[in-house]
């Protein structure tokens, strides 16, 4: 369902989304989308890596923390 909204919609995908949610979205050309519901009932953490190089999205803090 996601990914067909993405397609049609492309960004606007996640005004339109009702309900609780967190997800992120890489297209093939490299874009990345993170949304998560309006009321942030679904958390939805990000964080570069220590390097630098890489953006880290985990639905809880423990999965990134150390990693950053």
């Amino acid at each position: 369902m996601v990914i067909n909204g993405y397609k049609k919609l492309g960004n606007d995908i996640c005004g339109r989304l009702i309900g609780m949610f967190g997800f992120v979205l890489v297209a093939e050309n490299g874009d990345v989308l993170a949304c998560r519901d309006k009321v942030g009932v679904k958390p939805l953490y990000m964080g570069k890596s220590k390097g630098g190089k890489e953006m880290l999205f985990s639905s809880e803090l423990k999965g990134i923390v150390g990693q950053c």
